[in-house]
């Protein structure tokens, strides 16, 4: 939302608050946020010590090592990476998302052949359409992690669609 500056009046996040355990929150506007009394929402697994703790840890890690100012970095670098495949390989029609979370769309329905053989070069990547690839590395991604899987990648889509 901040990307597009959309400032939403209720917002319900839960994924990555607390690295995989179950944890979600519910953000409202404080002049919103007043309406709600005890009662008027629940959860069946609410308080959570374990879950709490670890979404604690989490956000506490994300704010003091400035993770967010990385994974933009990161995704720069990645989409970069992909923008120039996609100029100088013909099999790649599109690069498109939003941060780290991208998909590359080809020109014929080698997808499936694409994972398979980054699979075998040790590069996990999913085909979401016949003509699509998602790449989603994790927000911690370094520099020659992203270099690796784009070579990998291009490697792959060149094999691939040749």
């Amino acid at each position: 939302h901040e990307q597009d500056g959309i400032e939403p009046d209720i917002m319900c996040v839960a994924k990555g608050l607390a690295g995989g355990f179950p944890i979600g929150a519910v953000l409202a506007r404080e002049e919103l946020a007043g309406h709600l009394v005890p009662g008027d929402h629940g959860t069946t697994f609410g308080a959570n010590p374990v879950a709490t703790a670890a979404g604690v840890a989490v956000l506490r890690h994300i704010f003091e090592n400035d993770v967010l100012a990385a994974a933009r970095r990161a995704s720069d670098r990645l989409v970069a990476r992909l923008r120039a495949m996609e100029d100088s390989l013909p099999a790649v029609t599109e690069v498109r998302g939003r941060g780290l979370l991208l998909a590359v769309s080809l020109s014929s329905e080698a997808a499936a052949a694409v994972v398979t053989l980054c699979r075998e070069r040790g590069l996990l990547v999913n085909n979401v359409r016949p003509d699509r690839i998602r790449l989603m590395p994790a927000l911690i991604v370094g520099d020659e992690e992203i270099d690796r899987a784009c070579d990998i990648l291009e490697e792959a889509i060149q094999l691939a669609t040749s």
